[in-house]
């Protein structure tokens, strides 16, 4: 896979992504709060725990990182329903007129979004074009 198609793929996959980082920042909050210091550290984090220093610190990993995915995973789910919904909402005039003088603004908002509604776009400034 290219970087490109890398790059496609996420943004056409950005509220998806959202959910998941949101849904990681969830649980990896819920487990810094409950798993707090401990002498035994969990076998799956013993790689990380082995490059760190202070090997009853792993929790902290889990203070710092949980909260910002799930901020940035609530962001991202946000951004993309709202654009979603201005998107949908000035695809659906129907006049012509109303239709181009928005059309800055429904591009910016097809290119944010997924590959299928720069398709509808084309779609709809070609049946404008034929009238």
């Amino acid at each position: 896979m290219s970087i490109k198609e890398l790059k496609m793929w996420m943004g056409d996959n950005k509220f998806e992504l959202g959910v998941l980082s949101l849904v990681f920042g969830v649980l990896l909050t819920v487990l810094a709060f409950f798993g707090g210091p401990r002498e035994e550290t969990p076998d799956f984090l013993l790689p990380m725990v082995e490059t760190v220093s202070q090997p009853t610190q792993w929790y902290l990993y889990f203070w710092l990182f949980g909260p910002l995915l799930f901020i940035l995973g609530c962001w991202y789910a946000y951004d993309t329903y709202k654009k979603r919904k201005k998107f949908e909402e000035l695809m659906a005039h129907t006049g012509r007129a109303k239709f181009f003088t928005n059309l800055v603004e429904i591009e910016e908002l097809a290119w944010a979004l997924k590959r299928k509604d720069r398709i509808r776009l084309a779609e709809k400034k070609a049946g404008f074009k034929k009238k």
